[in-house]
């Protein structure tokens, strides 16, 4: 029985060991896969790190460009505003010497008019005069007449002339005496 016994235990020990060196080696296969899925895994996770740590660098630098040109159009706004408003302050000056120009361009135009209106009512006191002088009194109304409605007697100056040293009466005042004069031998004639 001893014999009996010992073959049985030995006859099942025999499979045990050769089982065990199949199991070591298909635990030592999974291990090894394990390891490579693993190494796989970390050079797959260092290689996806890379990228991103590169697409961060790209990022990075973009964005320091971008933050240059946003200074650069910075600085050149403030420049143009600098532009802008040392043009509106030159525009203002120019209006106003526009605005003075215009004024004296409308003083010098109301000195003109009247210095033309001067001169015409000078020109037709000669005529009056020259009428009167030759004692025709019907055409020294009708001067006198066309004077007045054309306001050109108003022109006549109410100073004597420089150059007589006050030895004539004003333009004025010769206009109201030949006026005076006319009216009245107009009088007599039409009174005879």
């Amino acid at each position: 029985m001893s014999l009996e016994t010992h073959t049985t235990e030995t006859a099942p020990k025999a499979p045990q060991h050769r089982s065990r060196p199949v199991l070591v080696y298909v635990v030592l296969l999974f291990v090894a896969a394990f390891l490579l899925m693993a190494l796989s895994f970390a050079a797959h996770q260092r290689q996806a790190f890379g990228d991103l740590e590169t697409s961060i660098y790209d990022s990075i630098r973009d964005m320091q460009v971008d933050e240059r040109q946003v200074q650069a159009l910075q600085d050149e706004n403030a420049t143009l505003k600098a532009k802008l408003t040392e043009t509106q302050q030159e525009t203002e000056k120019i209006s106003a010497t526009l605005g003075d120009i215009a004024l004296s361009l409308q003083d010098t135009t109301k000195e003109l008019e009247a210095a033309d209106a001067r001169a015409r009512a000078m020109e037709q006191l000669y005529v009056l005069q020259q009428w009167y002088a030759a004692g025709n009194y019907h055409a020294c109304a009708e001067q006198i007449g066309a004077m007045e409605a054309g306001s050109l007697h108003e022109a006549l100056s109410d100073e004597g002339f420089p150059h007589d040293n006050g030895a004539l009466p004003s333009p004025r005042s010769q206009f109201l005496e030949i006026k005076s004069a006319v009216t009245a031998a107009l009088a007599d004639s039409s009174a005879e």
